[in-house]
C-alpha cells in the first residue's frame, strides 16, 4: 500500500525435507515488523512426485491450489472480507 507503507506477501517455504512444501502469508505493516498470517485450514502441500508416487500435473494441481488458498487469504487480510 502506498500510502500507508504496508505490504502483505505470498511466499514459498521449502524444508529440508524435499516433499514439504508450504506458502506463507506475511504482512509487513508500516511501523516495521513482519507478522506471519496464519490461513484457516492447510496452506501446504506435499510433492508427491519426489517419492514416486504422483505425477507431474497432480504435483502441479496441488501446488496450485495450495498457492490460491494463501493469495484468497492475503485478499481477504486486505479487503477484510
Amino acid at each position: 500500500n502506498v500510502d500507508t507503507g504496508a505490504a502483505v506477501a505470498v511466499v514459498p517455504v521449502w524444508e529440508d525435507d524435499s516433499s514439504a512444501r508450504s506458502f506463507a502469508v506475511f504482512y509487513l505493516p508500516p511501523n516495521g515488523g513482519i507478522w506471519v498470517l496464519r490461513p484457516p485450514g492447510l496452506s501446504s502441500y506435499v510433492e508427491a512426485v519426489a517419492n514416486g508416487t504422483s505425477t507431474n500435473e497432480e504435483a502441479v494441481a496441488l501446488r496450485n491450489d495450495s498457492f490460491r488458498k494463501a493469495v484468497a487469504h492475503a485478499e481477504a487480510f486486505i479487503y477484510g472480507t
